[in-house]
């Protein structure tokens, strides 16, 4: 009986440790897209330049994030507002 108890109590331990890592990894820390922006517009102007959005990026990562900016750019204007920022680009999931 006592042994019944231990295999209980020690798959129950399994199964609760299992229960805390799946919920420490859904509650990971998610970037503020506030302080990203805020991080990349150098000149505190409240926009994004394609320079400052590319930043130090080079070869294809560059051309990427180049591409990213022009889909972000919704208005055409060559800068990215905050909301432009933050709007999401690509299929909905």
């Amino acid at each position: 009986m006592f042994k019944c108890i231990t295999c209980l109590l020690a798959g129950a331990a399994v199964v609760i440790g299992v229960d805390l890592a799946q919920a420490a990894q859904r509650n990971r820390y998610k970037p503020n897209p506030a302080v990203i922006f805020q991080k990349l517009d150098k000149n505190h102007d409240g926009v994004l330049t394609p320079r400052e959005f590319v930043g130090r990026r080079s070869g294809a990562k560059a051309m990427k994030a180049a591409k990213v900016f022009q889909m972000k750019d919704t208005n055409h204007d060559g800068v990215l507002t905050f909301a432009e920022f933050t709007t999401r680009i690509g299929k909905k999931r």
